[in-house]
This record gives C-alpha cells, structure tokens and sequence, in this order.
C-alpha cells in the first residue's frame, strides 16, 4: 500500500509550538520591536475593519451583508502579505492595480502614526515601516520554531506507517517549517530522504533527485524550513540544509567558509506563497509534489486547515480527477474547516457522499494505527 501523508502545522501544537493566534499575539506584542509592532497594530486594525465592509451572500429569501466569509480573524500571515505588498509598492515592484489606492487609503488612515509630512515621504515612511515588520515577522517566526525539539508529542502515528510492512511507501507532505518530523525519524532510525544529499561538512547541498530514489520514506517540505540556507557559490545561489539550526559560520569538508547569501531561512510565509511556488528550488519541490500526488490515490491528512488557495487546487484537482483518489482526513471536528475553506464548505459532503473522503473525528496524536488502516480499505 502506498500512501500520502499530508501534514500541516495542527500536528505540532501537541509538541508546545504556538497556534496561529498564539502566534500572531506573540508578534503583535513583542515588547523587543515596539515600532514594529506599533505598525502591525494598526495595520491589523485597518484589516478588521477592511474585513466588515464587503461580501454579499446570497439566502434563501435575501442578500445578508456579511463580510469576508471564511476569513474572521487577521493574522500574521495575513499581516506579512500586507507589509510584503506595501514593499513592494515602495520598491515601484507591484503588479496588483488595487495597491495605490490601498496605499492612499494607507496615508489617511495611519496619519497619527506618520511624523512626515509631504504625502511622498510618508509613503516612504510607510515602506520603511513594512520592510522592518515582514523582517520582524520572519524573525518571530523563526525564533518560535528553532527551540531544541526535546519533546515531539503526538507523532507516533508517523512512526508506525514508516515501520508497518503493508505500508510499501510512505511520502510525506508537510507545510511546516519545524524540524518535529525529521527529528522524530532521526530518532527512531527511519532512513529518509529529504531532497538533500551527504554532509560536505556543516552543510547538505539540495539535490531533489534524491526524491527519485527507492527509498521508502520521503519528506518534501512545501513550505521550506528553519534549516535551510542560501549560499553563493562561483557567483551563484545555492540551497543547503545546515547542520543544526542556527546561522554561524559553516565550512564544507575541505574546509572553506561558506558565504551566506542572507542570514534569513528559507521558509515561506504570507498569502504570497504562490509567487514563490515556481522559483528557484521551490520549482523541483513542487514538481515532486505533484508527482506524488499523479503517482498515489490514497492521503491521509492532519493539521492542515485549507487556507493555501494554490495548494487546496492541487488537492482538489487531484481528489476529482480519479475514482481511485480518497482522502482519510484527521480531524476532531471537521466543520471548523468549512467555516474558514470555502473548498471544504462546498465540496466537503460531496465527497463523503461519494465516497471519497473518510473523516475520522480524531487528531492524528489520538488515532491509532489500526483505525487507520481500516480506514484505508474504504
């Protein structure tokens, strides 16, 4: 039996990693960036706002104003699309016709924040503004997640898939920058492949052919992760997995320094994501993404909540495209899905009624392998 596994940040709060507002509260009032989070104060408080004007849904009987429907909160994610869009417009690099009226309505609404005074140069404000809170974010976030992983709680599921002999291969898809998963398989002596190669000493060099190999067990990061760095090499980018998590110096195996091209993870974050699917080694990661995706028909998922419009198209295109294709979805209550996806709220019962989705109202550190795998011959 050949199986997806599908993971999204749920999985690891059970470990101690802060949940989405967890973490958004946490940026928002860090008391080491008072600028920073000044401004993503008020830029959430333009957001929730923005959210309660618009939407029109449609009863029975009437047209009921409702808002953004299946967004209620502003988060950081959110917050990092808009300072990443608010960049760019400074930068003169957006291609949205929507951001120069969003940035007027900027400079009337975040006057009491604005010490210039010519309309030029509190656009520019702003822009500093932004640039220095999307670090901040990438920062926060990264701080959050590179805790030593001493303590991996409720993943033993993943452990018993990788050990079970009916299951023959097991590719695991994660949105997750944390290091929860390939620590759990160091652990428990799970030979894996990750996309990268051997150690060239305090670093592996990305190589996705590695995904290629018969190895059973697969780990393909959408997202990228807190242990991977740029290096330029010969006048060029080049992408390694370091050792450990943190960014101090590091030499190869003949012992020359390598030279960072940023001090920054590759990690992708904000409603942006989708720009950067098809860049750079994001390209061979989502080719292998796919290619998992044409080559399986089974999926078992967790912890993902269906707010990555690019990625929920894949999963739907390919969930739709055979007869074959079921998901086995994790989840304690699966109709908080539906009020935050609108994928989820239309197609949900769909595909139950056809017999392509079996929920299982547990989260992946309550269920057992046994019901798992009773799940799989539905």
């Amino acid at each position: 039996m050949n199986l997806i596994l599908f993971l999204g940040s749920g999985v690891s709060l059970a470990s101690g990693h802060p949940n989405v507002v967890e973490l958004t509260e946490s940026i928002l009032y860090s008391k080491t960036h008072p600028i920073e989070t000044e401004f993503l104060r008020a830029l959430k408080n333009y957001d929730k706002k923005a959210r309660l004007i618009g939407g029109s849904y449609t009863s029975p009987s009437k047209y009921k104003r409702v808002g953004e429907i299946y967004r209620n909160l502003t988060s950081y994610e959110d917050l990092y699309y808009l300072c990443e869009e608010i960049a760019l417009f400074d930068w003169g690099l957006h291609n949205n016709a929507m951001i120069p009226a969003f940035m007027e309505s900027l400079l009337e609404n975040f006057s009491p924040l604005l010490k210039e005074k010519s309309k030029r140069k509190k656009l520019l404000e702003i822009g500093r503004y932004a640039h220095a809170a999307k670090a901040y974010i990438n920062k926060a976030i990264i701080q959050e997640l590179s805790a030593p992983e001493t303590n991996i709680v409720g993943l033993d599921l993943i452990v018993q898939l990788a050990n079970n002999p009916k299951v023959t291969s097991l590719d695991i898809l994660t949105l997750n920058h944390d290091l929860l998963v390939e620590g759990l398989l160091l652990k428990n002596g799970i030979q894996f492949t990750d996309g990268f190669g051997s150690a060239d000493g305090d670093v592996r060099w990305f190589e996705p052919d590695n995904f290629l190999s018969d190895i059973k067990v697969k780990l393909i990061k959408l997202h990228g992760s807190i242990d991977w760095y740029s290096f330029t090499i010969d006048g060029y980018e080049k992408v390694a997995k370091i050792a450990g998590n943190n960014s101090h110096e590091k030499k190869n195996l003949s012992g020359k320094t390598l030279q960072f091209l940023n001090k920054s993870p590759k990690v992708l974050s904000g409603l942006n994501k989708i720009n950067y699917y098809n860049s750079g080694m994001y390209t061979d990661i989502h080719y292998h993404f796919q290619r998992v995706l044409y080559q399986n028909s089974l999926m078992i998922m967790s912890g993902y909540g269906w707010g990555d419009d690019p990625i929920n198209n894949r999963l739907m295109t390919w969930l739709d495209k055979k007869k074959e294709n079921k998901l086995i979805l994790l989840h304690k209550d699966p109709s908080v899905l539906m009020l935050r996806s609108m994928v989820m709220d239309r197609d949900y019962s769909n595909w139950v009624k056809l017999n392509k989705l079996k929920p299982i109202f547990k989260w992946l550190s309550d269920t057992t392998l046994e019901e798992v795998l009773e799940a799989c011959s539905f």
